[in-house]
């Protein structure tokens, strides 16, 4: 009787390109709605310009592999022209400090941008797989 030892490989290998295409899509899928996070939450931190140093920092970093899935990170970036971290004024404006209440800027961004960023992703989900 013959054995079909090279079916169980052949599981495997599609098994793994499955996997391998599941990672390039949600990769297009995050790289294509990162945008408009970051957009909204440009939009939010304009009712706290100084120099504009902060709001034009911020930036979507390359989607990554992380053990939840595929991600990248919105964030303010670099130093102000006073030498103050951008991601640490983002930070003064959430959470406020002992001199300052809090004016969230990230929150209501995210939320603003919760809805649009989620039909994004399911646009290029469609496109890719060809609903």
């Amino acid at each position: 009787m013959a054995r079909f030892e090279m079916l169980n490989g052949t599981d495997e290998l599609i098994s793994e390109l499955g996997k391998i295409a599941k990672v390039k899509v949600a990769r297009e899928m995050v790289q294509a709605a990162a945008p408009i996070l970051v957009q909204e939450m440009k939009s939010k931190a304009a009712a706290h310009v100084e120099t504009g140093d902060m709001a034009a920092s911020i930036k979507a970093s390359a989607p990554r592999s992380t053990s939840d899935g595929v991600s990248c990170t919105v964030t303010a970036e670099g130093t102000g022209s006073n030498g103050t971290r951008n991601a640490e004024k983002m930070a003064y404006l959430e959470f406020g400090t002992y001199k300052q209440t809090p004016t969230p800027v990230v929150t209501p961004a995210v939320n603003a941008a919760e809805p649009k960023v989620i039909a994004k992703m399911q646009q290029v989900y469609e496109e890719k797989i060809k609903i």
